[in-house]
């Protein structure tokens, strides 16, 4: 298989870390990007998802096959990936970046495996296996190259997770067995505090916000703990929420949270999905439930010309901005709503309470989101931001969000539904 194409493909997933995206999806947008069939994307994909040191990876669900990276960290002379299973929950996998360079196949090269959060332990191990097996070599001088070149002897689908159904309902999968083991034995293994960790809605989550602290200045990001991608409020308080939880409450003046997440690549969303809990009885409401500026990535929230309808914005690398709303309904009621934004890459749809209440076909052409500007984002308001807690364009959302949900993939409708129904 062609090096140099096996390294464009792999170097296209890394611009995506964090990203799972439907696999037909992943061969269409390489086959755009290599100017190939979709044949030979296809294979091309394959050769990074079979083997232990690619850190692309493939999750098989009853319907469909997801692709991508899920997290990805270089040391001095190693690197490092986050794999899944769906009982075992995460682990980390370490690859000797110096096994890479001398071995012919993924066999030969060294790597480690460990369930623990940092990659510590990992690169101890690693710096161990240099001692007895590269003696001569400085692991700091090792170019870090990942395998993706390396032929696999024995794997063809090796690093894969395969599930045969899920237990859990509104799943849809409908199967009486999860990997082999009936509910009585996960209940088992549930109640040992073995956790079940994938689910098909957490797939390409990038930032959950959960709003259940209840207390004190920071929005906490649920997906990725410790990362910069918590927010800082600036003025909303907490009050109860949904369910008897907690949520924020913003004046629609000058109260929101300023995260520390931001966006600076032309194109930087194929696809997306926001879905945030909300309720209003503001009169006039306006921006916005979620946002990293309308004319520069996209923003949701409610028509800045108020009147209660719902409105997606989005802008492409060619700086043209689409506006989506509502219609026929207000949904500034002073009921909690879940409202759902959708890009799959070519239409765009928004959803209220698990139904499609707007939709429009094709408005970027295919095109991606994003002109590359840096823009940070925001809850509550309107950004205009190339910095943290930068410019804002004062269209603040008056009431109250209870959770925001960022996907970097475009959720279904029966996923969506499940994250209205509460299964998900």
């Amino acid at each position: 298989m062609d090096a140099d194409a096996l390294r464009r493909v792999a170097d296209w997933f890394h611009d995506r870390e964090g990203t799972f995206r439907p696999r037909t999806g992943a061969v269409s947008a390489i086959a755009r990007k290599l100017d190939v069939d979709a044949t030979r994307a296809s294979k091309l994909v394959a050769g990074l998802t079979g083997d232990d040191v690619d850190p692309v990876i493939a999750v098989r669900t009853h319907e469909e096959t997801f692709v991508g990276i899920l997290d990805y960290r270089e040391g001095d002379g190693w690197y490092g990936y986050t794999d899944y299973h769906d009982l075992r929950g995460p682990h980390r996998r370490g690859v000797c970046a110096q096994c890479v360079h001398e071995a012919t196949t993924d066999e030969d090269v060294r790597t480690v495996t460990t369930t623990n959060e940092d990659w510590d332990a990992l690169e101890a191990e690693l710096g161990d296996h240099y001692e007895r097996a590269h003696p001569d070599v400085a692991p700091e001088t090792v170019n870090v190259e990942t395998g993706a070149i390396l032929r696999s002897r024995t794997t063809v689908g090796g690093n894969r997770v395969w599930h045969t159904g899920n237990d859990g309902a509104g799943s849809g999968f409908g199967a009486a067995s999860v990997d082999g083991l009936d509910g009585a034995t996960l209940n088992r293994r549930h109640s040992s505090d073995v956790d079940r960790h994938l689910d098909l809605n957490r797939l390409g989550l990038r930032a959950w916000y959960r709003f259940d602290r209840g207390s004190g200045g920071t929005l906490y990001d649920y997906v990725n703990v410790g990362s910069n991608r918590n927010g800082e409020l600036r003025g909303p308080t907490w009050v109860s929420g949904r369910n008897g939880g907690s949520a924020l409450s913003f004046d629609g003046s000058d109260d929101y949270v300023a995260l520390r997440d931001s966006y600076a690549t032309s194109g930087a969303l194929d696809e997306f999905t926001v879905c945030v809990w909300y309720r209003s009885s503001a009169s006039s409401p306006t921006w916005s439930f979620y946002d990293f500026d309308r004319s520069e990535y996209f923003q949701f929230g409610f028509d800045s010309g108020g009147g209660g309808d719902i409105q997606f914005a989005t802008t492409d690398p060619g700086n043209s901005q689409d506006d989506m709303y509502t219609s026929g309904t207000s949904w500034n009621d002073g009921s909690w709503h879940l409202a759902c934004a959708v890009y799959d890459g070519t239409d765009k749809y928004i959803y209220v309470d698990g139904s499609v209440e707007g939709g429009k076909s094709g408005p970027h052409n295919g095109a991606a989101i994003g002109t590359g500007v840096t823009r940070y984002g925001y809850v509550g308001a309107g950004s205009e931001s190339n910095s943290f807690d930068g410019n804002r364009n004062n269209n603040n959302f008056e009431g109250d969000i209870d959770e925001v949900r960022f996907y970097t993939r475009a959720l279904s409708g029966s996923e969506i539904r499940a994250i209205y129904d509460g299964v998900a």
